[in-house]
């Protein structure tokens, strides 16, 4: 029962930094190591300011999906970003190769 505690309480720390995040940045300035690495690893990825919001939303759905199968080291957000530029391109290239039109022979 403790340890289900302690990763349930992860979660909620997870979850309260995420929400920061999501409000401008954290206003505290005490850190756990984990939360330190996240916030260093976000703060190298490159995206746009007004998708900062969404992408947050979508890693913070991610990482809830991880704990829900009883993942509890989850990925960084550096990670998370690099699978879904390439799952959009995946799904680009597959749509411009539909796309093309084969000839018709006469």
């Amino acid at each position: 029962m403790g340890n289900s505690f302690i990763q349930t309480s992860n979660l909620a720390q997870f979850n309260n930094l995420i929400q920061e995040l999501m409000q401008g940045g954290p206003k505290r300035t005490v850190f756990q190591k984990w939360e330190m690495d996240l916030l260093l690893d976000f703060g190298t990825c490159r995206m746009r300011q007004s998708s900062r919001g969404e992408i947050l939303r979508r890693y913070q759905r991610a990482v809830q999906q991880y704990f829900l199968r009883g993942q509890y080291a989850f990925p960084p957000p550096s990670s998370f970003l690099a699978d879904e530029r390439a799952r959009r391109n995946r799904s680009k290239l597959a749509a411009a190769e539909s796309a093309v039109e084969l000839p018709v022979p006469a």
